[in-house]
Order: structure tokens, then sequence, then C-alpha cells
């Protein structure tokens, strides 16, 4: 495209990797940051140094020049939104039937090797087992017992329901996020049937067309003042979605990357929230490994990325996340 004058507006300048910055650069300054090649050895690694560098050459003046960036961050400049807090509940800790799966997955996982294949497929166990041991397998919502069952047998869907009950006694609403499918459809019937709803909450993900999303979002915004719950996949409903209606995110699986899960928490943090957003993270602690916990240890990864992108231009995900997660859930735990 040829133009007089390029402007580059965008709210993720990193999202995914630290060349999602350069290809911006790119078309508004042509040639700033060097050619891609060199651009990725010299800022692709994990050199906090390096990074500062690159961060003082967008968004500090330059001689003879201002800066080629200006950040604003949403809660610092936009007026009008409201207040936000985040929770995160650790109490109770994983009951029986899921701590000795997760303490299976580890043993089975300090038994085998350490290539990095391994690493993933144990990170997804403990993801897996951290939410539910059992997932979606086995139980019927809206038989009491299995239902009870289902609930008691999962830290996070414990503290879940038990956030969900003071948000009802609130009389306000709520947005769930679940990444697994079939745990959504079996959460939201549990839901219906733990607080007698007239009918299951609906579900937004990957399944659901761009047109019948808007539909659910709409109807859920028109819903009158009370208790209301709606399930959304990080992924398909976390961007270009507003719902105001709902003033409380609920994190009951949580998403690698903290630039998704920031914008999963924004679908209610917006211009025209008329109530204090609050962000509930439920974890899931094993009694035994507490700090070594996976929750505990993904939490303090997605704290320290939410960090080092506002500080430095860190990209969200790097390749030694598995890596160091590993070490710290697996490697650090006693026999």
């Amino acid at each position: 495209m040829n133009a007089d004058f390029v402007l580059g507006m965008t709210g993720t300048p990193i999202e995914n990797r630290i060349e999602d910055l350069w290809c911006i650069m790119d078309r508004v300054a042509p040639g700033y940051l060097g050619a891609l090649k060199t651009f990725s050895q010299t800022y692709g690694g994990e050199d906090e140094e390096a990074l500062r560098i690159l961060k003082s050459k967008v968004d500090e003046p330059q001689p003879g020049h201002p800066p080629l960036m200006l950040r604003r961050m949403k809660g610092d400049h936009l007026r009008g939104l409201p207040h936000r807090e985040v929770k995160r509940y650790c109490d109770p800790s994983m009951p029986a039937v899921q701590s000795e799966a997760y303490a299976q997955v580890v043993r089975t996982a300090k038994a085998g090797t350490r290539s990095k294949g391994d690493m993933l497929r144990v990170i997804h166990s403990l993801r897996g087992v951290s939410l539910h041991p059992t997932g979606a397998d086995g139980v019927d919502p809206y038989d009491p017992r299995s239902r009870k069952a289902w609930i008691e047998n999962s830290a996070r869907v414990l503290q879940t329901l038990s956030i969900l009950e003071d948000i009802q006694r609130l009389h306000e609403k709520a947005l769930v996020f679940i990444e697994d499918r079939a745990v959504q459809s079996v959460f939201a019937a549990v839901v219906a049937a733990h607080f007698n709803l007239p009918a299951e909450p609906d579900i937004i993900n990957g399944e659901t067309p761009g047109d019948r999303r808007q539909q659910i979002v709409d109807r859920f915004q028109s819903l009158p003042p009370g208790f209301a719950v709606l399930v959304l996949s990080p992924k398909a409903a976390g961007v270009g979605l507003t719902i105001t209606a709902a003033n409380h995110v609920i994190h009951l699986s949580r998403w690698w990357n903290p630039a998704v899960e920031d914008q999963c928490n924004d679908r209610v943090y917006r211009i025209g929230q008329e109530k204090p957003v609050f962000v509930h993270v439920p974890l899931a602690i094993h009694p035994a490994y507490d700090e070594a916990s996976f929750d505990r240890k993904l939490d303090d990864l997605l704290e320290r990325k939410r960090a080092l992108s506002r500080d430095m231009l860190m990209p969200p995900v790097s390749e030694s996340d598995a890596e160091s997660l590993f070490g710290e859930a697996v490697a650090s735990v006693g026999a």
C-alpha cells in the first residue's frame, strides 16, 4: 500500500513472539529495527538487557527524533474505568482423589525422561488433573450423588462454586473461562442444577459461529438484574466481545499466555462498566507439595511474564516456559 503517512495502533504489540513488534514497526518505520533475521537473533532470546535496549529504541527519544512509540496503559489513561481487583483462592486444597492423581503424574514424570516432548506431556497432564482428576468422564450433572462427587473431587470446582454462591448473594453476574470443551458442558449443567437455574448457562467456544456468539452476548447483556453465568473459552471469546452485564471473571482453567488471559478480563473491564470488576483465580494446591504445586508455579510464571511484558516488551510466552514449569513443579519435588 502506498501512503504518505502511516500510523500503527495496537492494544497488544507483542501477543506471542517478539517478531510481532518487528512486523508492526517494519510497516510504520521500514528498516528501523533492521532485518528480521538479525532482529530475531538479537532480541528473540531471553536476554533482559537486550530487551531493555529494544524498549528504549522504540519508546524513548532518539537523537533528533521523538519516541517512535507512545505507549498508554489502559488502567492509567482511560477515564471511566471501574475499580478492578484480582482475588486468588487456595482453600480448600486438593481433595484425596485429586491429590493422588496429581502425585501419580509427578511420580511417573520423575521416573521418565526429560525430553521437550515428555515435559510438555507432563505439564498437560498436571494442568488437566489440577482442573479435575476425571475431567468430564462418568458424571451425570443432574444426578445429585454424581454431581456432588464430581464437585467434591476438584479443589478448583469447589472454590468456583463457592465464589458463584457469593456472586449470587450479590445479585451479580459472572463469566467463567474454561478451556476444556467437555468440562465446559459438564460445568454449565452442574451450575444449572446446583443453583436451580431455569436453563443451563450459554457456552461460547471455538464451535460457536460468529453471529451466534453475538446473539448469546446480546441475550446475556439484556438479562434483568440478578445472578447469571456465561461460560466461555479463553481463545474463542477473549477478543472482540463486550460483556459489561457481568462484573466478575472466574478463570476456572488458565491460559498459558498472560496477554490472552488479560484480554479475557477485558471483556468486562471496559468503558460502560458501572460496577467494580473482580477477577477470581481459583488455585488447586497439593497438600504435600504446596508451593511446588503446578497452579502456584503457573500463577507465579504468569505474573512474572506480565511484569516483563510491561517493563521490557518481553514476549508473553517463550520456549523455556515448559522447562521452567517442569523443573519447578516436578523436578523440585521430593520423591
